[in-house]
């Protein structure tokens, strides 16, 4: 085994990426492998690629007929060419030498409205963001401030008052020198949603979280309309649950107590929320909007109970008997992993033996309702026979059972009058539901002596005559396919349909006087020609059966009436795969509708390098590759599938470690059950998060204008590549490997209106075969692209970030020296610096391209050179012109956000950076683009927004300026810094009260503290009363501190030994300090801004007080600075300001 240390490791790294260093450092301090010691195993991405190639290769080859080789994951990875893993997969793939997960954001369940609930979530979030993972909570189950709860309290304190608690548990954690990563959402539905829009207000508080408000269609709907707008809780409470009188007119922002105990509701100004998000935003860059109904109505793993966004936990009572395989009834509560069940396939007709993966008590003292002898919760899904879909079990009527127990009539020779049309009730009493027009079968069913219910499945060749010759009068759905089912209607066709044995005969009346006799007698002949039976093909009397079957033959259709019961229960589920659904008390119900989304699922993240995928780059003939691009995106699916076994591997590796950790079982379960149900989610759906970064080098290289119309259109043509290869090959792993686990045919070839909206595209987009292929075989998995954050990912491949323009074409980088003549900056500490100028890379490739003469060293180091005028001059002529985030439609920017969302199953994580001038009507207009565009959520930051944010003494979300603050006491804790400021030493004294900064004493320390021990790091400042010589009171400051043998001493007088000037100032500072003000704020707008105009070295000293009152800023909070390497987020790690993304520090 070879060790390398760490210059070697930076040295060869940096010779990889063609000197450019920072990309070197970043790949050694992010994901270079090291033992357990910390030693170096890798000094280059050669050898971290082929550590990841043979993990990858190993999962493949354990499968059939592999496709991946290893030369094929060598042209695609090394160099960062193509495929780039997230940052998780890259220092955890391989790496035997940690417990991680190779998961970068997890989604945990919604804190529980108790403080045993809060707990848990709390101890979740720790448990994940130690292992590295990003965490997304949801508070909107907790109730509002000021309702009532059963504790000594009497009334909550709200969803917000929590808010610290996750934030302060976040920047506990250490993850190799990065914070977590956590972001808390409320929906706009809470009653406490303003005062979760106006919680970082306050830069003391929530520092270690970001915050998005979910906003609804309703919502939006109420701000463009100026209607007022109707708040609750809980927020998916029913409105006859609220009792809201409508004659009687409710006071705005008032909390009122809802009709069924533990509701509430308030009425405000949508349009007043709205501006409130928008100025909060353009002022402080939070919170982040969420279009949480965008999200509902795409996701295609929403369609599935136990991956939705939002859900319920709908389950059977205990001693419900559940058909199994061999013929038997168990009870669900007895039912273990591996039984084997009766399920039903509703497009075959046939029954299924199915395994059950998964089975759970579900909740405890439940409401439930009666369907016969089945008992319930009322939203369990329950088989509905005439639409073929399922309903939720209090609206159901008619129901698929094992056994009829209704005696069914038809009359012989009676003539019924139909009308085509979805859900059309005649007045006969016929209803008629459109299904599958594959199977070509045409049924009536009837209940009692009077009245009939119909399910009508006739053949496309109908549908097409239909839409052929009347398209004015036919309505069908909005995104029609083929071989789906489709719902049409014509206004004024009858048919009069007539059984005469097993013979279909039919005429038809045009009540519009729209059809020609011929036309007429031709539409009669087709259908007549499909002979379709009314019955099964058993024999039966002319008209008269007691049971009537349903079209599959084998399972009969009845009539139930929910009814509640008043006793609650606790409840039972089971989870299948396959086919999900099973008999229960002999009626057909759906399987496991788990818990929302995906609480518990993760996701593993890999980019492709769309600036890899130019053909003649930045010349006239310069085109995207799009076969290649397709090429990339199956490869890429195809390894992120391996990484989820992978990813499994490793789970199974944490939840082995935890159980053999020493702390007892009750320790350990928190941790313990959210690793397994983690695990659960990841094998049984296999989400994937497959992205791109480099579009703003791809467009330039093409020579198209990032925000153009001709670019929207190119980033859309690239996204959709990109998903439909992607889903190509997610099918084609199916029939390699299985659908996953939760797959259902029957929930995704029957969407509902208004849901599924992504897979119902790419059921239009995708060939016939893939179409084919995927309805006999499913997909692998349940969702498989996203668009994440790439900062670091793009210093690897050295290209424009995700789907963002140019940072900037040039920057300035500082590097250590200990030439003084190469020195332009020298820091608080003393240490020197030289600065030089870095140039983006797809900037130099442009200028090589258009001088050939001229090796690509050369053409850096002519840009370098040349004057700024010049510089400026050259961007001009390039393609990046009007292209870099300074510079372009921010609208348009949107948009183009937008056209991609379209192709996108998960959103995309991308920030608006917009200049410090922008008006808040401009954020306004960019964040109602962004909904208008289809966009899920978006972001803004306005250059120098996270500037300190005072609090308005009079505001009721005050607590951060203490106008009137606590009497010193007599004795502070005191920490001590020395530092350098050139040549001279200094040593800096700060009281802190409540673990902030209180008083500072800063001065040199050869004005008379020489003799204070080096070893002395903190210590007691007492406040000693004194008299003047004229008599007065006085005081004095004492320094006492032990010395390293353990006795007590005293250095007297602390605030004697400074020069008086910069005493004043001290004076001044803690004054400051004492009034609450955020540590950084003080920094910021005081400290910077102090002027030497008195020629007493003042720019020397507050570089001093700089430095020690940083120390004393909370780790992850947000800088005002921008990183001069790689644009990325600068904040606060150990008194230091660090970018987020690349590691700079300004202390290096």
């Amino acid at each position: 085994m070879t060790f390398y240390n760490e210059e070697t490791a930076i040295e060869e790294s940096t010779k990889y990426f063609d000197e450019d260093s920072l990309a070197g450092k970043t790949w050694v301090n992010k994901y270079a492998l090291t033992d357990e010691k910390g030693r170096f195993l890798e000094s280059n991405p050669e050898q971290m690629h082929d550590r990841i190639i043979k993990e990858v290769m190993r999962i493949e080859k354990k499968y059939s007929n592999p496709q991946l080789t290893e030369d094929k994951l060598k042209e695609m990875m090394y160099h960062f060419k193509y495929i780039v893993l997230g940052g998780s997969g890259m220092s955890g793939i391989g790496n035997d030498y940690k417990y991680s997960s190779l998961s970068n954001c997890f989604v945990i369940e919604s804190p529980t409205d108790s403080y045993g609930g809060i707990c848990k979530s709390d101890q979740e979030l720790l448990q994940l963001m130690k292992r590295r993972g990003g965490v997304g909570m949801d508070l909107s189950k907790l109730r509002p401030k000021g309702t009532a709860v059963t504790n000594d309290a009497k009334t909550s304190s709200g969803a917000v008052s929590f808010m610290d608690r996750f934030s302060n548990s976040t920047r506990e954690v250490s993850q190799n020198g990065r914070r977590g990563a956590l972001m808390l959402s409320l929906e706009v539905t809470h009653p406490d949603a303003e005062l979760f829009i106006d919680s970082k207000l306050d830069t003391s508080k929530i520092t270690g979280a970001n915050i998005s408000v979910k906003v609804t269609d309703k919502f939006m709907d109420a701000v463009k309309s100026g209607r007022k707008f109707l708040q609750k809780f809980p927020i998916d409470a029913p409105e006859e649950d609220l009792s809201i009188d409508p004659n009687k007119e409710y006071e705005d922002d008032k909390l009122y107590n809802g009709g069924k105990e533990g509701t509430y509701f308030k009425f405000v100004d949508a349009k007043r929320i709205w501006d409130k998000i928008i100025k909060n935003a353009w002022a402080s860059a939070e919170p982040g909007v969420m279009f949480f109904d965008n999200m509902l109505k795409e996701s295609p793993a929403d369609i599935y109970d136990g991956y939705q966004t939002v859900s319920t936990n709908p389950c059977l009572s205990g001693d419900s008997k559940i058909l199994m395989a061999d013929g038997s009834r168990k009870k669900i509560s007895e039912i273990v992993k591996g039984d084997e069940v009766i399920s039903f396939d509703m497009d075959t007709c046939t029954p299924v033996k199915t395994k059950v993966v998964k089975s759970l008590k579900t909740k405890s003292n439940a409401e439930v309702i009666s369907l016969g002898d089945l008992r319930l919760t009322p939203d369990h899904k329950v088989a509905c026979p005439v639409s073929n879909e399922y309903k939720e079990a209090k609206d159901v009527r008619f129901v698929r059972t094992m056994e009829s127990k209704s005696s069914m009539v038809l009359r012989n020779g009676e003539n019924y009058d139909v009308n085509v049309g979805k859900g059309f009730l005649s007045s006969l009493g016929v209803k008629v539901e459109l299904s599958n027009p594959v199977t070509g079968e045409f049924n009536i069913v009837v209940f009692g002596n009077k009245y009939f219910y119909s399910e009508n499945l006739v053949e496309f060749k109908l549908l097409n005559y239909l839409l052929t010759h009347y398209p004015g009068k036919v309505e069908q759905n909005p995104d029609p396919i083929d071989g789906e089912k489709h719902r049409f209607k014509v206004d004024s066709l009858y048919f009069n349909v007539i059984k005469k044995r097993k013979k279909l005969h039919v005429s038809i009346k045009d009540t519009g006087g729209n059809m020609s006799p011929e036309n007429l007698k031709m539409l009669v002949d087709v259908i007549e020609s499909l002979e379709y039976s009314f019955f099964t093909k058993e024999e039966v009397e002319d008209c008269m059966i007691l049971r009537m079957q349903a079209p599959c033959g084998a399972y009969n259709i009845d009539e139930v009436y929910p009814r509640k019961i008043e006793e609650r229960e606790d409840v039972y589920d089971i989870q299948l795969n396959v086919i999900h659904n099973f008999f229960a008390e002999g009626i057909l119900v759906h399987n496991c509708g788990e818990i929302p989304l995906c609480p518990n699922d993760s996701c593993r993240l890999l980019s492709i390098n769309l600036s890899s995928l130019v053909d003649d780059p930045f010349t006239k003939i310069a085109s995207v590759n799009i076969k290649k691009l397709d090429k990339v995106a199956r490869i890429a699916q195809r390894i992120m599938d391996n990484v989820i076994d992978l990813e499994a591997e490793h789970i199974e590796k944490i939840i082995d470690k935890v159980k053999s950790d020493p702390e007892n079982d009750d320790t350990k379960r928190v941790e313990l059950e959210l690793w397994e149900k983690i695990l659960d989610k990841t094998v049984n759906g296999r989400r994937t998060g497959i992205g791109i970064t480099g579009l703003g080098d791809l467009l330039a290289k093409i020579g198209v204008t990032y925000g153009s119309e001709e670019s929207i259109k190119i980033a859309e043509l690239i996204q959709k590549t990109i998903s439909s290869g992607c889903y190509a090959e997610s099918i084609n792993l199916a029939k390699e490997r299985g659908p996953f686990n939760n797959y259902n045919r029957e929930t995704e070839f029957n969407i509902p209106e208004g849901k599924g909206l992504f897979l119902k595209r790419m059921m239009k987009e995708l060939p016939k075969e893939d179409i084919e292929n995927w309805k006999k075989y499913g997909r692998r998995n349940i969702a498989c692209l996203t668009i994440a954050p790439t900062g670091t990912v793009s210093i690897m491949t050295q290209t424009t970030s995700g789907i963002e323009p140019a940072f900037s074409l040039w920057y300035l980088r500082r590097k250590k020296t200990t030439d003084k003549s190469k020195a332009v900056f020298t820091d608080a500490s003393g240490d020197m610096y030289e600065e030089f100028l870095v140039v983006h890379k797809g900037f130099v490739d442009w200028y090589q391209v258009n001088n050939k003469n001229l090796r690509y060293e050369d053409c850096t180091r002519y840009i370098v050179d040349l004057p700024e005028s010049e510089k400026i001059k050259l961007y001009e002529k390039s393609p990046y012109y009007l292209s870099t985030s300074k510079d372009i439609n921010w609208v348009n920017k949107v948009r183009l956000q937008g056209a991609m969302q379209r192709w996108i199953d998960h959103s995309i994580s991308c920030t608006v950076n917009v200049p410090e001038n922008t008006t808040v009507e401009t954020v306004s207009e960019i964040y109602m683009a962004g909904y208008d565009s289809g966009c899920k959520g978006l972001t803004i930051y306005r250059d120098k927004s996270r500037d300190g944010v005072l609090v308005n003494a009079s505001s009721s979300n005050s607590e951060s300026i203490n106008l009137s603050p606590d009497p010193r006491p007599e004795s502070l804790e005191a920490k001590v810094y020395r530092f350098k400021n050139g040549a001279d030493r200094w040593i800096a004294f700060v009281g802190v009260l409540n673990n902030h900064p209180y008083e500072l004493f800063l001065g040199k320390i050869d004005d008379g503290f020489s003799f204070l021990p080096k070893q002395v790091s903190e210590g007691i400042i007492k406040k000693v009363p004194t008299v003047n010589e004229d008599g007065s009171k006085g005081r004095r400051y004492d320094f006492f501190y032990k010395t390293k043998f353990g006795y007590d001493n005293v250095f007297e007088a602390i605030n004697e030994k400074f020069v008086p000037e910069f005493w004043n100032y001290a004076r001044m500072l803690s004054g400051v300090l004492r009034l609450g003000i955020p540590t950084e704020t003080i920094v910021k707008e005081i400290v910077d801004k102090l002027s030497d105009d008195g020629g007493i070295g003042m720019n020397t000293w507050k570089k001093g007080v700089k430095r020690a009152l940083t120390k004393h800023i909370n780790d992850g909070v947000k800088s005002t600075s921008v990183c001069p390497n790689c644009g990325g987020e600068m904040v606060y790690q150990g008194g230091c300001e660090t970018c987020s993304s690349c590691a700079t520090s300004k202390c290096e």
